[in-house]
């Protein structure tokens, strides 16, 4: 079915929408291509003359991202946005395999979502971390745990935040084909079956082989570039104080606090990141992949820092829980509504944003107030997949029990 899906969205379709809008339209005052692409490339450019790529200002990826993107500089220049392209189908394809139900529209919202493709073709790199993870869920899906955990161990390496999904996996592993409620036994048997259940060959290989090969690549980077790659590849992203407009509800807390102890700015943003994280991670048993879009979901909207590449990160594990959930309509209205107002506050912040950034009119409240619609819009529609979830979990314990 992907075959034919895919001829009517060839790959040649997708890169000239950023090359039509560069050829055929007027410069724009705000550039189509992505800051970070330049960088990128720039990075690739001084990797090929054998010096540090993070000697260009602002390169705080990983060394690979560099490499991958090197024809930038003796091929042509949009190479790059080719390759994140590439990406874009292959994770289509990948999901594909994943979907609980063969569906051209699930496909869709990720392989002909113009969200995805503008950002690709601007030349972001975040659809790459995007099959990374996809990959991994496919693999593992697979009982393939060796190469799930490969992709794994590289999708921490490009971006950090994938960590959070070590803990739907290893329940997943652990729980995930046992009814610690089944048969009548005593509760310290009980708590011996969960414990003796963490002890397994899938966790074991999971774990030891993602380990290793996140390590490897840290080794490998820190031996090229030293203390540069662990401080602006890592370090970097804990101790940041962005204090620029942003996506967040916390940037004009930042904005005020930019001066004063970063403890505080890091206590206030990160805990309610990390209720949200822990609890949802204990569906992974449950439901590895609602698990994980919960956690992102939570993550992306509570972060203190948020750019418009940051929603892919749940955007492509949407068609996957979709699949797996039938809403009732009441249910479906509201999910629907939703993504509406996600919609509508994506626009209106880019709005006020050209406004304060190009024209240097003070939008601040406006641009809190399309933030807190955000975050409103992102949980809604996370707090409505877990109430499907948990009615869904009790009809099967009422089955159960009859």
């Amino acid at each position: 079915m992907l075959d034919n899906f895919l001829r009517s969205v060839p790959l040649a379709d997708r890169d000239p929408v950023g090359y039509m809008i560069q050829t055929y339209f007027p410069p724009l005052e705000v550039k189509y291509t992505d800051v970070d692409y330049n960088v990128f490339t720039d990075a690739a450019r001084l990797l090929l003359k054998g010096e540090s790529v993070y000697d260009r200002h602002t390169y705080r990826y990983t060394p690979l991202l560099a490499l991958l993107v090197t024809p930038n500089v003796f091929l042509h220049r949009s190479f790059g946005k080719l390759l994140f392209s590439v990406f874009d189908l292959l994770a289509g394809y990948m999901l594909e395999g994943l979907l609980e139900y063969k569906s051209n529209y699930l496909l869709s919202l990720w392989l002909l979502n113009p969200f995805v493709i503008i950002i690709s073709t601007r030349g972001n790199a975040d659809c790459i971390i995007c099959f990374l993870v996809i990959a991994t869920l496919y693999f593992v899906r697979r009982g393939q745990i060796v190469y799930g955990a490969i992709f794994y161990g590289l999708a921490v390496h490009f971006k950090i935040y994938p960590v959070i999904y070590a803990l739907p996996f290893v329940l997943y592993f652990s729980l995930g084909d046992m009814n610690i409620s089944k048969g009548k036994c005593s509760l310290l048997t009980k708590i011996w079956n969960v414990i003796s259940s963490f002890v397994n060959h899938n966790l074991f290989v999971f774990g030891t082989v993602s380990i290793s090969v996140l390590l490897l690549c840290t080794i490998v980077s820190y031996y090229c570039f030293g203390d540069d790659f662990l401080y602006e590849s890592l370090l970097y992203h804990y101790v940041r104080k962005d204090h620029r407009h942003n996506f967040s509800i916390f940037f004009n807390l930042m904005y005020h606090l930019v001066d004063s102890d970063k403890k505080i700015n890091n206590i206030l943003t990160f805990i309610p990141q990390f209720v949200c994280l822990f609890s949802y991670g204990l569906l992974g048993h449950r439901d590895l992949e609602l698990s994980m879009f919960l956690q992102t979901v939570s993550f992306v909207a509570l972060n203190k820092v948020i750019t418009c590449q940051y929603h892919l990160w749940w955007m492509c594990l949407l068609p996957l829980v979709l699949s797996k959930h039938v809403f009732s309509r009441g249910a479906l209205l509201v999910q629907r509504v939703a993504i509406f107002a996600f919609v509508v506050a994506n626009a209106a912040w880019l709005f006020y944003a050209y406004g304060l950034e190009m024209k240097g009119y003070n939008t601040y409240n406006m641009l809190l107030f399309c933030s807190v619609a955000f975050v409103v819009s992102q949980m809604s529609m996370g707090w409505l997949f877990l109430r499907q979830r948990v009615s869904k979990l009790s009809v099967e314990g009422e089955s159960q029990q009859h």
